[in-house]
């Protein structure tokens, strides 16, 4: 009786050990002022099980009245970590103002599945620091992650495994609602070598066209789908270069759009 009474413990905890998520915080830290410069670092720390970070994308928003021309330096997760006797990771980060606002988007990217390091544990881990140029000292940053899009990878890589717990910052975050009248849409993800899905549930007469621009407001894709319902369309983007595209779906007049970091 003991001894069945332990296995079945054993099997429980080992299958809500292994069932768990394995969600991530993030956060903004140690916020400073330096030369004239508003430098601050990125942490994440896992919500219930440690593992490590495959590809990730971390991305804000910030007052551009405030701060400007970010500049970044890798902490962890870099082409300069080694996991063992090799260097696994890139990283990529670009940034865009227009007008008062102002977007990030930094990137890393595992080269070699299973074999990301260190161990993302209950504990903050820094990810990398920035630095902001300070344009007007009284007025604030409003430096938040945007939760829609800021998603890390466990360890394997596979595209798959998007999850994220608290994205915490330095001010509140409102999400953005996104959707047409007629059903839902989705675009994702945000940071791909070439792949994008677009999901969306619409019935209506008229088509539902996906298009893709380039920065300059050049389309450099097309396509119309029916609108009978809910689908998930993959757009293959392998032939065009590297950068940032808006995807744009449009049916009825009604619009959604989001914008996608292409790397090769």
């Amino acid at each position: 009786m003991k001894k069945t009474v332990f296995v079945v413990l054993f099997l429980l905890i080992f299958t809500i050990q292994y069932s768990m998520a394995g969600i991530i915080d993030v956060r903004f830290a140690d916020a400073q002022k330096v030369d004239g410069n508003f430098e601050v670092t990125v942490q994440v720390k896992s919500q219930d099980i440690d593992f490590e970070i495959g590809s990730a994308t971390v991305f804000f928003d910030y007052n551009a009245e405030a701060i400007g021309a970010p500049a970044y330096t890798p902490i962890n997760f870099s082409a300069d970590k080694k996991c063992g006797p090799i260097s696994v990771y890139s990283n990529n980060f670009s940034f865009l103002e227009r007008e008062t606002k102002g977007e990030g988007n930094y990137a890393i990217l595992l080269h070699a599945p299973n074999a990301g390091c260190p161990t993302v544990s209950g504990d903050w881990v820094d990810v990398a620091r920035f630095s902001f140029k300070i344009k007007d000292a009284t007025k604030k940053p409003n430096l938040n992650f945007n939760k829609k899009y800021t998603a890390f990878n466990k360890v394997v890589n596979n595209g798959e495994m998007h999850t994220i717990g608290n994205a915490l910052s330095m001010d509140s975050f409102k999400p953005a609602p996104s959707g047409t009248s007629d059903g839902f849409v989705n675009i994702f993800p945000n940071y791909t070598q070439h792949l994008i899905q677009v999901e969306f549930d619409i019935t209506s007469k008229s088509p539902v066209n996906i298009n893709v621009y380039d920065m300059a407001g050049r389309m450099v894709h097309s396509e119309a789908k029916a609108a009978n319902g809910r689908q998930l369309n993959t757009i293959d983007l392998s032939e065009i270069g590297s950068g940032y595209f808006l995807v744009e779906v449009e049916n009825a007049g009604k619009k959604v759009s989001e914008k996608v970091l292409v790397t090769k």
